[in-house]
């Protein structure tokens, strides 16, 4: 029974999914088609773009939680920022870089440091600023050691003012 079983059931599969194929075919011009073909991979490529984006935010985020946590440093998360935009397509860099206020690559992926800190840490205003002098300081060093390129007035205004401010809470004077 099995020997006649076979070709009943191969019969069974292969005789709808022909129908199909040939219905689609005859439903559809090349024209559609090819324009069916174009959106399938205008959608593979926006996944792809989307995939990317949230790794690179996940990754972001993680840098981050480590540099809390202190297990890396300033200067090594932004290596790791910079690594992170290094991979992303050139298209979404420059469009970044445009609206970006900073001058240089450094000083907005700090900004973006402290914006992910902030929030990682919103219900812990103390731990927050605890680490916000922190990562000034670190700062700071970075800027006077590497030369790492100037900030734009505004951002380098809000780094000395917070850092005064966190001497000030400290007792540096």
């Amino acid at each position: 029974m099995n020997d006649l079983m076979r070709p009943i059931i191969l019969a069974m599969i292969l005789v709808p999914l022909t129908v199909c194929i040939f219905s689609f075919r005859f439903a559809c011009d090349s024209t559609d088609l090819r324009q069916l073909i174009g959106e399938v991979r205008r959608n593979e490529k926006l996944e792809q773009s989307r995939r990317s984006t949230f790794h690179r935010i996940d990754a972001r985020e993680e840098t981050v939680r480590q540099l809390i946590a202190e297990r890396c440093s300033l200067s090594q998360a932004l290596a790791r920022f910079q690594e992170l935009d290094d991979e992303w397509p050139n298209h979404f860099r420059e469009l970044s870089r445009k609206h970006a206020r900073n001058g240089s690559d450094a000083a907005t992926n700090y900004q973006y440091i402290l914006a992910i800190a902030k929030e990682i840490l919103r219900n812990r205003p103390e731990e927050v600023d605890a680490l916000l002098c922190r990562l000034e300081k670190q700062y700071q060093q970075i800027q006077a050691g590497h030369n790492v390129p100037d900030a734009s007035a505004v951002a380098l205004d809000n780094v000395r003012a917070n850092f005064q401010s966190c001497r000030r809470r400290n007792g540096d004077h």
